[in-house]
């Protein structure tokens, strides 16, 4: 009994974990939802080990050792002297194999795949009326910069959660006779995957469309595979008609979904052929885990000081901390021995639900076909969008995963002693108490920052700085703490102590914003050389972006370089604007105040 509580209440949670960054509480704060992951992955994998099933699985032993060869690459490649503060891979890899070896252990013994099918449905369908109500302006979307999203941070992250849960809740249905599912639920996943649908239409993400056809269609595919192959066998001449005009309209459905949003179509294309550059210079082990950041922005701002680049490409540059697609991001991050294991852990998968499909019972074949659609919209959409990036999505693919996977799990009972109950019981205490302390300890840093930059007394810098300092040893790798000190340090005159917080920030990410504070500081400093560097890497990271090449005009008036900044006032002039604004108007207006000698 106990084992099941803990069983339905953890997938329970992670169904719902959208909703602990989308309806904050006091105690939630911007670590929460990776602390959830770990936690619950801890708690499943020791209450897996103590329920008394050996793992291991009715298949190679080579299979867990891939895994485990893959999790220790992608930690070995994670730089963890960034700061005091965990990566965001060291608690997703953990979670992620956690949850994906222990969590099918725990269903196959409480026998729970049915609720918990019930529970992706319920979640799903919750997900897609409120991205319809969005999209009605009867509930406020939280990202004002977009219509509609769920509980998601964006519609892209909204799209890759419906690709992944409506392959495999249309096997279910589809395939509802062998899964034994009753008429209401039948009714429940009808309405379920009509709302997901249209949910995913107005949210316009061209990646979820293409995902889910694809997932759909293997699941089609498998279920027609008979009268397919009769109809390739009776009139092979129709057959390869019918292959043609289908490959046909969906080169036509591909070229239109290209010119539907033509800007994005050549801003992605442009941020790929960018990516060459640090991709090639570490191409077998790569730059390093979410270090991608870091390397793009600073290979894009070289390539636009060497380049004399056309307007439509400064529109296409950006200052991006992550790859419009997963595989991308992996190959730059982790080179190419990263790529082989990623498609390894994907081929390995695929492996395991096909073979076991061979010898399934009746009720779980909708489930491992399912299991294939969903993997394969998730490997669709790892090529142009980044649904590994967001724990809801991760959490979610976990649970999908865990249904057809609890059928593998060979069960046999061993007899637990007393001390290996206490050891287990141990780690568990352990385990749950570092993170606990660790969630307390960042949550609070957090909270105590957030109070910093809300209380009357930020005028005094001078009483405020030594909490700042002590903030920053847990919050060293927080981008956004270190940005809000530095700032608060250059406007109150202490520049060599915001060139130092800004020197921490450029190693989790290269912002424009952070060259530009930092050539400030070398302005002040008197150091002009190196406040001449800091300007020109700032406006070529970002060459659409008007105030550093505001800030860098002002710099060089004050140095007296006066052709140099003509030049740049000429380049301030006809730069095209990417987002129209007053500050556009205000810098070019103070530009051409000033009088060049």
């Amino acid at each position: 009994m106990v084992v099941k509580t803990i069983t339905i209440l953890s997938c329970c949670c992670l169904a719902l974990m959208p909703l602990v960054a989308y309806y904050p509480l006091p105690f939630v704060t911007a670590g929460t939802e990776g602390l959830i992951l770990l936690l619950y992955s801890c708690i499943v994998s020791i209450t897996a080990a103590l329920s008394g099933n050996a793992r291991p699985l009715s298949l190679s032993p080579a299979i867990p050792i891939c895994g485990l060869i893959l999790c220790a690459y992608l930690l070995l490649r994670t730089d963890v002297t960034t700061g005091s503060q965990p990566d965001k891979a060291l608690v997703m890899i953990p979670a992620f194999a956690g949850l994906l070896f222990a969590l099918p252990i725990l269903i196959n013994q409480t026998n729970t795949r049915r609720l918990l099918i019930n529970i992706i449905t319920l979640i799903t369908l919750f997900e897609s009326i409120l991205g319809l109500l969005q999209f009605a302006h009867f509930v406020d979307y939280k990202n004002t910069d977009f219509i509609a999203g769920g509980s998601m941070m964006n519609p892209a992250v909204y799209g890759n959660f419906l690709s992944l849960v409506i392959p495999f809740l249309f096997a279910v249905l589809l395939l509802r006779k062998q899964a034994k599912t009753t008429s209401f639920v039948s009714a429940l996943l009808t309405i379920t995957l009509l709302s997901g649908m249209a949910a995913v239409m107005i949210s316009s993400a061209r990646t979820s469309w293409i995902a889910i056809a694809a997932g759909i269609t293997v699941v089609l595919l498998y279920h027609y595979r008979q009268l397919l192959c009769q109809h390739i066998l009776h009139s092979r001449k129709l057959t390869l008609i019918t292959a043609m005009s289908f490959i046909t309209i969906v080169a036509m459905l591909m070229m239109w979904l290209l010119q539907y949003k033509s800007a994005s179509t050549s801003g992605r294309m442009f941020i790929y052929r960018q990516s060459l550059s640090p991709l090639a210079a570490n191409p077998i082990t790569g730059v390093g885990l979410n270090k991608f950041g870091v390397a793009y922005n600073l290979a894009q701002a070289e390539y636009f000081k060497q380049s004399t680049s056309d307007k439509a490409e400064i529109l296409h540059a950006d200052n991006i901390n992550i790859a419009p697609g997963e595989w991308l991001q992996l190959s730059v991050e982790a080179g190419l021995i990263g790529v082989i294991l990623g498609l390894l852990a994907f081929a390995v998968l695929l492996f395991i639900l096909i073979k076991q499909l061979r010898s399934a019972d009746e009720a779980m074949i909708p489930l491992y076909i399912g299991g294939i659609g969903t993997l394969v919209a998730l490997f669709y959409c790892m090529l142009f969008s980044y649904p590994l990036h967001t724990y809801p999505v991760v959490a979610i693919l976990l649970l999908i995963l865990s249904v057809p996977l609890s059928d593998t799990t060979a069960i046999r009972q061993y007899p637990a002693g007393v001390y290996r109950q206490w050891i287990a019981k141990g780690v568990l205490v352990a385990v749950c108490s570092v993170a606990l302390n660790w969630q307390l300890r960042i949550g609070n840093a957090e909270r105590k920052w957030l109070h910093l930059q809300h209380s009357t007394f930020w005028l005094n810098y001078k009483a405020i700085k030594p909490e700042y300092e002590q903030l920053l040893h847990l919050l060293d790798s927080n981008f956004e703490f270190l940005s809000d000190y530095a700032s608060l340090a250059y406007q109150n005159g202490d520049y060599q102590t915001s060139l130092r917080v800004l020197n921490k920030g450029k190693r989790l990410f290269s912002s424009y914003l952070a060259y530009m504070y930092a050539a400030c500081c070398y302005q002040q400093l008197k150091d002009t050389d190196k406040a001449f560097t800091q300007f020109n890497i700032a406006c070529n990271m970002a060459p659409n972006r008007f105030l550093p090449k505001y800030r860098f005009f002002l710099f060089l008036v004050e140095q007296k370089r006066f052709r140099e900044a003509a030049i740049l006032r000429q380049e301030i002039n006809s730069l095209p604007v990417k987002v129209p604004g007053k500050e556009v108007s205000f810098i070019k207006d103070k530009v051409n105040e000033v009088v060049l000698l």
